[in-house]
């Protein structure tokens, strides 16, 4: 089993280089992001640490290098339970979104809680709306929960700024990080 690289990025180390990559991608779309803020833990006593939390969006980033197992789906749920805050977990690279999910080399699932019921979500992805360049993470072509502005009424035939999002995405897959002493 191939081991991560830790990566060093805007002043700190990440586990690996694939999250260093979504954290240029974040910036690139200018969402604001912590590292690993805060860990949790059921009452089973099982830990978990999600990679990213965006306190824009109010919702946690898991990152993962393939679509991921039935095992690190259930950890997920760990901080959807303790903190009532939606989950994305992402698998691959970031990508043109039109290409997300088509090959298993990357996706993303949403992880909600909904007053007493815990739902999972497929085909979700970045989106940008094309009026204000308002980020969020959505049901894949639609944009109806950014609710940001009056050209964006909340609903699936608002307008998409895809090409924002592909540009990020290239540029965090082609980044050069420096060099680890």
């Amino acid at each position: 089993m191939a081991t991560a690289i830790e990566t060093y990025y805007k002043g700190r180390y990440f586990r690996s280089r694939l999250e260093a990559k979504w954290a240029v991608f974040m910036d690139e779309l200018n969402v604001v992001w912590e590292y690993e803020p805060e860990g949790y833990k059921n009452e089973d006593g099982e830990c978990y640490l999600p990679d990213f939390f965006l306190p824009t969006l109010n919702c946690f980033l898991e990152i993962k290098p393939r679509k991921p197992t039935d095992s690190e789906h259930e950890k997920c749920w760990i901080a959807v339970q303790a903190t009532s805050k939606d989950l994305f977990l992402l698998w691959g690279e970031p990508q043109d979104p039109w290409k997300v999910g088509q090959d298993n080399i990357s996706g993303c699932y949403g992880l909600f809680h909904n007053d007493d019921e815990y739902i999972v979500s497929e085909a979700r992805y970045w989106a940008c709306c094309s009026e204000c360049n308002k980020v969020g993470i959505v049901l894949f072509g639609a944009t109806e929960k950014l609710h940001c502005c009056s050209k964006n009424p909340g609903h699936s035939l608002a307008p998409v700024n895809y090409e924002k999002v592909e540009d990020a995405a290239e540029k965090a897959r082609n980044y050069r990080f420096g060099r680890i002493a």
